[in-house]
């Protein structure tokens, strides 16, 4: 027969490793009801804010409403006073003086070879302007194909992927513009030539113009009922496509600022590669893509 006190140290050897295991479960619980509470506040607390946020806009609202209905008769009153015959001259006015640059600097460009290229900032028709009266005209074209660099006609093509008809031709303008980059303008210019012409046959043909009709019958398929300003667009840039397109075989020795469609295709004109023809290309391009979006939009956009 065992001896109860000698087991005694043992019991109680066991009754202390309970009771850490008690007091480990306990003070595992007590950290697991802090997470508990601390969730329990911040959802309580998200709820109230949220709450808040809810009450301040429904505020927001009804000052803003308030507000409103109490202005409303002063802009009546705004209205009347302003929108006289008077006040709509004086509009008028400072319309046409604002566009004088665009006309002033249309009829130099004319004469240099280029048109009013929709794409052409004011800044620069200014310079335009500023480079004729101190009778420097020919660094008009160094200008123009300074701003046009490589990467804005990079940026040019990109906004073309909106146009199917310029999009399905992605191939031939990167070939374009890796030899106009290059500066190899004999590759450039009767790539580039080529697609006007292309761009404005299929476009014809989506206007129901006769297949026979000429390349200048098909650009005045665009013509449209604009502002002021879009159809000075519009007429210089068809003074460079008559000259374009509408010239014989045989011009090599009649002086033109322009690209001779005919000359060049057709193995007459042996001197055509320049940095001129080639940015004037791809500015005819961009005319036509501007033209082609003026007829899909109700509203014309110059860009």
């Amino acid at each position: 027969m065992s001896n109860p006190l000698a087991d005694m140290p043992a019991f109680e050897a066991i009754l202390r490793a309970y009771g850490a295991q008690i007091a480990a479960t306990q003070r595992q619980y007590a950290n697991i009801q802090k997470v508990v509470n601390a969730q329990i506040r911040s959802i309580t607390e998200s709820r109230e804010a949220m709450a808040q946020l809810v009450s301040q806009f429904a505020n927001a609202q009804a000052v803003t409403r308030r507000t409103l209905e109490a202005l409303r008769p002063a802009v009546e009153a705004i209205q009347r006073t302003l929108l006289t015959p008077e006040f709509l001259r004086q509009i008028q006015r400072s319309i046409e003086a604002w566009t004088q640059p665009e006309r002033a600097a249309a009829t130099i460009l004319v004469a240099r070879g280029w048109w009013l290229v929709p794409s052409f900032p004011v800044l620069l028709l200014n310079q335009v302007i500023l480079l004729k009266a101190e009778k420097r005209s020919r660094s008009i074209n160094r200008l123009i194909c300074d701003y046009y660099s490589p990467r804005r006609l990079a940026g040019m093509m990109t906004a073309w992927e909106d146009e199917p008809l310029f999009k399905r031709r992605r191939h031939l303008f990167l070939e374009g513009l890796r030899a106009h980059r290059e500066k190899r303008w004999y590759l450039s210019i009767p790539l580039l030539l080529t697609q006007v012409e292309g761009i404005l046959a299929d476009f014809a043909e989506q206007r129901n113009v006769p297949k026979k009709a000429s390349v200048k019958e098909m650009a005045r398929a665009l013509r449209l009922d604009l502002t002021d300003t879009e159809n000075l667009v519009i007429e210089t840039w068809l003074m460079q496509l008559d000259a374009m397109f509408g010239s014989g075989f045989y011009v090599t020795e009649q002086r033109h600022r322009g690209v001779r469609r005919n000359a060049i295709l057709h193995g007459r004109e042996l001197r055509y590669g320049s940095e001129v023809k080639s940015t004037q290309l791809w500015l005819q391009l961009d005319t036509i893509y501007w033209l082609i979006c003026a007829t899909e939009l109700p509203t014309p956009r110059v860009r």
